[in-house]
């Protein structure tokens, strides 16, 4: 059986970390490691972090997780299932109640358990929990890391579909998301942040 290194990013959040955390060892019975990396005043980007860590992972799998979210049971057992159902299929993400994407359209685990659908979604899932094969990432040469704090989720999978990798969204896996959490204790201006990324990611489609 394959082996998943769930990755989570904190910056001093200990309530909603310590709640991240718990939810993973209580909820979680696919085989898997934990990296907690706590980044509050370590100067690492998001997206430095995440290449740093992947790299150093032996990994099958990798789940970004955010620091401010809560799993729920058979989470990552569904979302495994699903990159193994088929090797197009590159990236998989669960349903919750706060995202920027289709994947909140079911808002509780009550709904998502009356579910059984894996669809196949044309734009970018939304990276909150975000599965995908280690070895994917190595293809792709890692996060490209002028992106900071948003945007290197959706340059990841946009490059990814064009070498035919396609996105997934697993309506039956839940996991509650707070949403944005590590960046307002920062006190940065989200929006701004937003369109910066916004504009990397036409520049580098624009050449």
């Amino acid at each position: 059986m394959s082996l998943v290194d769930i990755i989570v990013i904190g910056f001093k959040l200990p309530k909603l970390e310590a709640t991240c955390l718990s939810s993973i060892v209580y909820h979680t019975k696919y085989p898997y490691i934990l990296t907690f990396f706590d980044n509050f005043n370590k100067g690492y980007t998001l997206t430095q972090i995440w290449n740093k860590l992947i790299k150093e992972s032996s990994a099958d799998y990798i789940c970004l997780l955010n620091n401010d979210t809560e799993v729920t049971k058979g989470w990552l057992n569904k979302l495994v299932a699903t990159l193994e159902y088929d090797p197009v299929i590159g990236f998989v993400g669960p349903s919750t109640n706060n995202c920027h994407s289709i994947q909140n359209t079911v808002r509780t685990p009550e709904e998502s358990e009356k579910l059984n659908v894996i669809q196949v979604v044309k734009d970018p899932i939304s990276g909150f929990c975000l599965l995908f094969r280690r070895k994917l990432w190595e293809e792709l040469g890692g996060f490209d890391e002028r992106f900071e704090l948003y945007g290197q989720e959706s340059d990841f999978i946009d490059r990814a579909n064009k070498l035919g990798y396609k996105s997934a969204w697993r309506q039956d896996a839940f996991v509650w998301h707070h949403g944005e959490s590590s960046i307002k204790k920062a006190g940065i201006d989200v929006e701004k942040e937003r369109q910066k990324a916004r504009d990397m990611y036409w520049k580098t489609r624009n050449g």
